[in-house]
């Protein structure tokens, strides 16, 4: 039962939103499929097990019902989620890619009439290639994996924009908070008074950036501004990344390119004049 928890957590969690009582409500498909579930803890674990892998153990009529059911719940969950704009792309096409994968296995299941070892393991194999594929696109692209760069099309109703924004920029060149490596849009925007979707829509109409390039580019500007200072002649340039936020060589250097055409080491070179 517990894709009946996959779609609901996706869809809370890239809200952006405390967790409200009411929220309890996505919940309940969940918690009726458990209680209808109990008698399953108490059959006899090793005959059924055999039968299922003898390849001879029949649907029930509810079974066909508890397919369909999952499928389409975590499908609209996939579809609300994305109707969010959120920043959990890789998330929601793995839920949606695991769904159809779950409808597959449904329809072989529907047509035979039961359930197949041989199935199983292909369909377990399948997800296993999408979690992993999912995965390594998310580790190899951080920002496209969990910031959207489309505009939010929720407004920021109401709100004095120029204030929050200002508000913003305190945070940013007065306490520095980016040199935080761990710093979280949700984090961030819980500091100033708005939601995680508003706060990204503030930065990307502001600045033209998604939340990553943001940050990354304070980061930036902090390096250049203390490799001038005489004070911090001591620490190697790495040494000096870490301390204002960069959590790796390799992001360092990457990162301080994008924004100025040159690794940090020909920067220094060329007399910090850039």
């Amino acid at each position: 039962g517990l894709m009946l928890l996959m779609g609901p957590i996706l869809y809370l969690y890239a809200r952006g939103e405390r967790f409200k009582v009411k929220d309890t409500l996505h919940l309940v498909p969940y918690l009726i499929f458990l209680l209808f579930s109990l008698p399953m803890f108490f059959i006899d674990k090793t005959a059924f097990i055999t039968e299922f892998i003898s390849g001879r153990l029949q649907l029930r009529s509810i079974d066909y019902a508890i397919f369909t059911i999952q499928v389409i719940h975590l499908l609209v969950y996939v579809f609300c989620t994305v109707k969010t704009n959120s920043w959990v792309r890789s998330l929601t096409w793995f839920l949606f890619g695991y769904a159809v994968l779950v409808a597959g296995l449904a329809v072989f299941t529907f047509t035979t009439g039961r359930y197949s070892l041989t199935v199983n393991y292909t369909y377990t194999l399948a997800c296993s290639f999408l979690l992993y594929g999912i995965t390594g696109y998310s580790l190899l692209n951080p920002s496209g994996a969990i910031e959207s760069r489309k505009k939010i099309r929720k407004p920021l109703d109401n709100m004095n924009v120029s204030a929050y924004w200002e508000k913003l920029q305190q945070l940013m060149e007065q306490q520095k908070i980016f040199v935080r490596p761990e710093i979280k849009l949700q984090e961030v925007a819980q500091m100033i008074g708005l939601n995680a979707h508003q706060l990204s829509q503030l930065i990307n109409e502001r600045s033209g950036k998604n939340f990553s390039d943001y940050i990354n580019h304070y980061r930036v500007e902090e390096f250049k501004a203390r490799v001038k200072d005489s004070e911090n002649d001591q620490l190697t340039l790495v040494g000096l990344a870490l301390e204002i936020g960069f959590n790796s060589k390799t992001s360092f250097n990457n990162t301080f390119k994008k924004f100025t055409g040159v690794t940090p080491s020909e920067w220094k070179k060329r007399g910090s004049g850039l």
